[in-house]
């Protein structure tokens, strides 16, 4: 973000007033519609002198042109010297930065397409049946977004149970794969470094799991998928490259 008095928001005269603001609950409309989704700020203890001073602190900084720069793909991680592209992926694709668009684009039809193909019962175990359940295996922001969005959106009707295991803690592993069928169970491990130990001691349970059940390490490509940046170590763990999606920096 850039500033306009030595890097420090501090320093604005925005932020003096604000400090000086003795901030009280009110009773101003702090909320805001987009589509169906009320956006609802109220129970938020805020004066609406200190939300002026707040949008004032905001122009002060530059932070429309700094959401810009984020947005259009400019190297705003100046510690790293790279872009922050994670809204990239999230925005349509004539809103991405066109060094990325594309690509992206690639990614999301084959990932949509390998989705169908499951709940259509294309895609099969390696017995031929079809998959009923589903085990997500990942930590941290690889876990808890799928999850939360799979507790907001998931029905009762639908016939793929989701189940998710993060912690390394073994009861966490029986519970995830208590009661449930290699032949009909699809493991998906999401890594982008496909080395974050809660995840591979996890992925590896999971194979042993499988693979003393089935006796078979070719049926792994069958029943495993992966979500990565490090190909090479997912295809280490028997997984061939149409089962990898990509994640990037």
């Amino acid at each position: 973000m850039r500033m306009t008095t030595n890097g420090s928001p501090t320093k604005l005269s925005a932020w003096q007033q604000l400090d000086a603001i003795e901030d009280t609950s009110s009773s101003m409309d702090l909320s805001l519609r987009m589509g169906e989704l009320l956006v609802d700020f109220s129970r938020q203890c805020i004066a609406p002198e200190a939300m002026e001073q707040l949008l004032s602190l905001a122009d002060q900084c530059n932070l429309k042109s700094a959401i810009s720069d984020q947005l259009s793909g400019v190297h705003i991680n100046t510690s790293e010297d790279r872009a922050a592209l994670h809204s990239a992926l999230r925005a349509p694709h004539e809103k991405r930065p066109a060094k990325v668009a594309d690509t992206i684009e690639q990614e999301r039809e084959r990932l949509a397409s390998f989705v169908a193909s499951v709940r259509t019962n294309q895609w099969r175990g390696y017995t031929g049946r079809a998959i009923n359940t589903v085990v997500h295996i990942g930590i941290g922001g690889s876990h808890l977004g799928p999850e939360l969005a799979y507790r907001a959106l998931s029905s009762p009707a639908d016939a793929l149970q989701v189940r998710f295991l993060a912690n390394l803690d073994g009861q966490s592993a029986r519970d995830a794969l208590h009661g449930i069928n290699p032949e009909t169970t699809l493991f998906i491990v999401v890594s982008k470094s496909f080395s974050t130990l809660e995840t591979k001691m996890n992925a590896a349970t999971a194979r042993s799991w499988f693979i003393e059940r089935t006796g078979d390490l070719e049926a792994i490509p069958k029943h495993f998928v992966a979500v990565t940046s490090n190909l090479e170590a997912a295809a280490e763990f028997g997984m061939p490259a149409d089962n990898l999606f990509a994640m990037w920096d």
